[in-house]
């Protein structure tokens, strides 16, 4: 019997050491460390968000196509670094102006691809109605149009900020007040994957992922 007891005693001790193993948190604060610089994809980022309607899914695809026709999205430059420092400090530093560059010329391009697609698509008078002529319509329309392909680019690449992280088992913490510890049960950013000793993904809370090279 006592034989049997000390069994029992030693198996529960044994499943509560690999339980513990299993929970332990790996800390990979230090192996982020350095300036990751990520080139974001802008084409992506729109056709992502565009496609989300899906009763306005296929006319916005077209819409993109005919875009393309006159402005390439490869011209973009929509650079985000995010810098990890050995303190646990951390910054995410978008280059702003490279991007509001790099987007006017690109919008002007646009333009052209925006005023064709909507040709094509016929402009009846129902759709005029309330403005002064077609031309005025097609204006509204293309600034319109212009603004949907800004606006989920803009929403990746302002995001600057500073303050304290912590990246554990996959999750990236931060604190925006550098006076203030990360907490984890409320400072939840996003998700990260370390792919070999130079590439970083991260995923915010909003689904923008930054695919970034280590300098």
């Amino acid at each position: 019997m006592k034989k049997s007891l000390v069994s029992v005693i030693l198996v529960a001790s044994m499943m509560l050491s690999i339980g513990g193993c299993g929970l332990k948190k790996k800390n990979d604060s230090k192996i982020l460390e350095g300036n990751w610089k990520a080139d974001l994809e802008c084409e992506k980022i729109v056709t992502d968000e565009l496609s989300k309607d899906e009763d306005a899914k296929s006319n916005n695809m077209a819409m993109i196509d005919a875009i393309k026709k006159y402005a390439d999205f490869n011209e973009l430059e929509a650079i985000v670094t995010f810098k990890f420092n050995q303190d646990g400090t951390y910054s995410i530093e978008p280059d702003l102006e490279q991007w509001n560059s790099t987007w006017g010329a690109f919008s002007t391009a646009a333009l052209n691809g925006a005023r064709e697609y909507y040709k094509s698509i016929g402009v009846g008078d129902a759709m005029v109605e309330g403005f002064e002529s077609k031309e005025e319509f097609l204006g509204y329309s293309i600034a319109y149009t212009l603004m949907d392909l800004r606006i989920p680019i803009t929403k990746a690449v302002f995001v600057q900020q500073n303050g304290k992280y912590k990246a554990i088992n996959g999750k990236l913490y931060i604190n925006k007040d550098s006076s203030k510890d990360v907490d984890i049960t409320t400072d939840y950013y996003g998700t990260y994957e370390i792919t070999g000793e130079s590439e970083l993904t991260v995923k915010n809370r909003d689904g923008v992922e930054y695919i970034c090279q280590k300098e």
